[in-house]
């Protein structure tokens, strides 16, 4: 008989080429789509972070962010799965990082009860789990299966964001809270590991990534089905004008509440408050 040709460098001779695609090029660029989507908040964190005020910023996310990559990194060292772990190593460092650069500016904030609350309850909660399956689950399937079902009963509450958005945005009839880009990222984030988790038959990969996926999806949806404009303000009424008598031309003037201050100095002549002198 004649000579067999030799495989490919990229895959063993009993993988197809599309399966290579499934379980080796979608988990690798998960891990990049991954890391990119963790990098996200860092523009928020350090405007906090250097006006030590939070300005909005919802930091119970971040919390969960920490809690859910160190579940993901569990169960990826009990399946095992290099590819878990990788794309959530940085997620929890840098969650850490956030997390540490924030609360400085939380000393008096009403966020810190239950951020606190967060993350010290879903750490006991974490560490009581991996205590539990490592002494009282002696099947390894059966280990790696209860720690999927944690991470991605995490996943869930982190789901209660978006979800928000989405009502949100339907109530308001407005998309200016969705972020386009970062949301199509997400969305080729969720659509790799699915098809990854379908690959390899593993549920606690593609089940919470496709209700990801279907969640990204939507407010995409609702992306081009509202425009991104912002909800109208409230309309402050004008300051009344004062009779006043101007000394320096000696005449009865209209004086603004605005015009009293910009003369006492507390504004400068753009207009801008002096905000060191109120």
């Amino acid at each position: 008989g004649g000579r067999r040709s030799s495989p490919s460098p990229l895959m063993s001779s009993d993988v197809s080429r599309s399966s290579w695609v499934l379980e080796v090029l979608f988990p690798s660029l998960g891990v990049l789509t991954s890391t990119a989507l963790y990098l996200a908040p860092m523009p928020a964190v350090r405007r906090v972070r250097d006006q030590r005020q939070l300005g909005g910023l919802n930091t119970l996310p971040l919390a969960l962010m920490l809690l859910a990559t160190a579940s993901w990194i569990a169960y990826g060292l009990a399946v095992p799965n290099g590819y878990i772990v990788a794309s959530n190593i940085p997620g929890l460092v840098m969650s850490v990082w956030y997390l540490s650069s924030i609360l400085p500016a939380m000393s008096f904030d009403p966020m810190l009860v239950p951020l606190r609350g967060l993350l010290v309850g879903g750490t006991a909660v974490l560490a009581c789990v991996l205590t539990w399956v490592r002494f009282a689950v002696p099947d390894e399937l059966e280990r790696a299966g209860i720690l999927g079902g944690f991470a991605t009963l995490v996943c869930i509450v982190l789901f209660a964001s978006p979800l928000s958005t989405i009502a949100e945005v339907i109530r308001i009839g407005s998309s200016a809270s969705i972020y386009g880009p970062l949301t199509a990222a997400q969305v080729m984030n969720c659509g790799l590991w699915v098809g990854f988790g379908l690959a390899i038959g593993d549920m606690w990969v593609w089940g919470p990534n496709g209700a990801g996926l279907a969640l990204g999806l939507a407010q995409l949806a609702l992306k081009l089905r509202y425009p991104s404009v912002g909800v109208p303000a409230l309309k402050q009424p004008a300051a009344s004008p004062a009779r006043e008598v101007d000394e320096r031309a000696g005449i009865l003037a209209d004086v603004t509440s605005e015009e009293r201050l910009q003369d006492a100095g507390y504004y400068n002549d753009d207009g801008d408050a002096i905000t060191d002198r109120l």
